[in-house]
């Protein structure tokens, strides 16, 4: 996360001891690299000459004010910022294009918020493909000298909510979490794993944030050639490959975000939705349109739209690549750079979450040469 020192800290250091604390604990954590620490070069400068703080605090500082031009760059790169102030108060200050959480000083007398910043998803396989993400964001923007650190938590699936709920309502970190959209069609609601955590997201509690990313889940952001790669091997896949193949180069291309990765769509499940609901309507039309010589699909029971084997439906729609993908991904791939292999209709969507978690995430190099002995 990016700290940005407010100057009314200077003169709250003579009101009120507190601050000197938060300012040595703010200095420890950019020691440790934990976060990117700004400051206007007079509030750097007081606070590399202020003998109330610590020693080591001031080292600290002073290597700030050295960097001081290197930083404001991404001051002015990165949209989200915390302003620490003297005030107390806790609020956003929002628009188009900066997002700014005023925070008084009194949440940075405890170090557990100046921890590295919570990654919370669904599944700990989720935060994988994450980091793969916004490194390959990194890389794309040239953003050399920042560096990506995070708490990866895992939210238990459907107790995403809970694990939220815990850590936004102790004001201790900050946290951002990204959940699967589950969003079945364009028209469609987040699913109820996402709606949950939403409802619950306060937003007068602006130290953590929760995001439904735009498709419909992780395993929707792995290009095709990722995955041609990864079950290359697997006969049982092949179909499914090819299916991908052909709906890449269709004008049903849209349609790949609202995909099961895991699991087939069979014909009898779409037909089982009441005719009016926008599921049916949507994959109707899809299986009615979309050409793919690999699949069979009963014409009849396209045309009556009534499942003639309701039990044993053969007619799939999509077709599915198993379970577990994003963990045999990443054994395929792993310390491997796969930016390169993005496609087109995949990259805006991994650069908006690259630059989403980057706001969030951002962090410095370790300070190892400052120590306790300074």
């Amino acid at each position: 996360m990016l700290l940005v020192l407010d100057p009314s800290l200077i003169s709250g250091i003579n009101q009120n001891l507190n601050v000197v604390d938060a300012l040595d604990l703010i200095a420890d954590a950019r020691r440790l690299g934990k976060h990117m620490v700004f400051g206007q070069r007079e509030v750097i400068k007081f606070l590399v000459n202020c003998e109330q703080l610590s020693m080591r605090a001031r080292s600290v500082y002073r290597k700030l004010y050295e960097d001081l031009p290197t930083t404001k760059e991404y001051l002015n790169r990165i949209n989200l910022s915390v302003e620490i102030v003297f005030e107390d108060t806790l609020e956003v200050l929002e628009t188009e294009k900066s997002k700014v959480i005023r925070a008084s000083f009194k949440y940075f007398t405890d170090f557990s918020i100046l921890d590295k910043t919570i990654l919370l998803a669904e599944d700990h396989d989720d935060i994988l493909l994450y980091h793969r993400i916004v490194n390959a964001y990194l890389k794309w923007n040239n953003w050399s000298g920042v560096s990506i650190k995070f708490d990866a938590r895992s939210g238990g699936g459907r107790n995403t909510d809970k694990a939220f709920n815990i850590i936004q309502g102790s004001k201790e970190r900050f946290c951002l979490c990204l959940l699967d959209s589950d969003r079945e069609t364009p028209k469609s609601s987040v699913g109820d794993t996402a709606a949950s955590v939403l409802k619950i997201n306060d937003k007068n509690q602006p130290l953590c944030d929760a995001i439904a990313i735009g498709v419909r889940a992780v395993e929707n952001l792995v290009p095709t050639s990722i995955y041609r790669k990864v079950f290359s091997h697997d006969p049982n896949k092949k179909t499914a490959l090819l299916f991908l193949d052909t709906l890449e180069s269709s004008q049903f291309l849209e349609s790949r975000i609202y995909l099961d990765f895991k699991k087939d769509l069979k014909l009898e499940k779409i037909l089982k939705e009441p005719p009016n609901t926008e599921f049916r309507k949507y994959w109707i039309n899809f299986a009615r349109e979309f050409s793919s010589g690999n699949m069979q699909i009963s014409s009849t029971c396209l045309e009556q739209q009534v499942c003639a084997q309701p039990s044993s439906c053969q007619c799939c729609v999509t077709l599915g690549l198993g379970t577990r993908i994003i963990k045999k991904v990443e054994s395929t791939y792993s310390n491997r750079d796969i930016s390169d292999m993005v496609c087109d209709n995949l990259k805006p969507e991994w650069e908006k979450i690259g630059y989403l978690i980057v706001s969030w995430c951002c962090a410095s190099s370790q300070l190892s040469t400052i120590g306790a002995s300074s």
